[in-house]
């Protein structure tokens, strides 16, 4: 069974940047989101260091952290940022 994906105001808000600014790295994250529903554990996948439970995989050069809820089957996408960024993101989403 797929699991459902839900996208955080923020990541969506850096999505639709990208979309408008990048289109084509915006539709390769678009579809490596839309994987995760088959897989939440790609092949590449690694949990973030210094955040428990986020999982971030690597998209040319911006990284995709999500979190993943097996008893729900969801995905919650947190952010989508470069690597400069993704740290404090996550850390701001975690309220550290």
């Amino acid at each position: 069974m797929p699991y459902s994906i839900r996208i955080l105001r923020p990541a969506q808000k850096m999505l639709d940047r990208l979309a408008r600014s990048q289109p084509k790295h915006a539709e390769a994250i678009e579809d490596a989101i839309e994987d995760l529903a088959g897989d939440p554990r790609p092949p590449g996948v690694k949990l973030l260091k210094g955040a428990a439970g986020v999982w971030r995989i690597r998209v040319g050069g911006y990284r995709i952290c999500y979190t993943i809820d097996d008893g729900e089957l969801l995905i919650l996408v947190v952010t989508i940022s470069t690597r400069d960024d993704v740290y404090q993101l996550v850390q701001r989403y975690l309220g550290q």
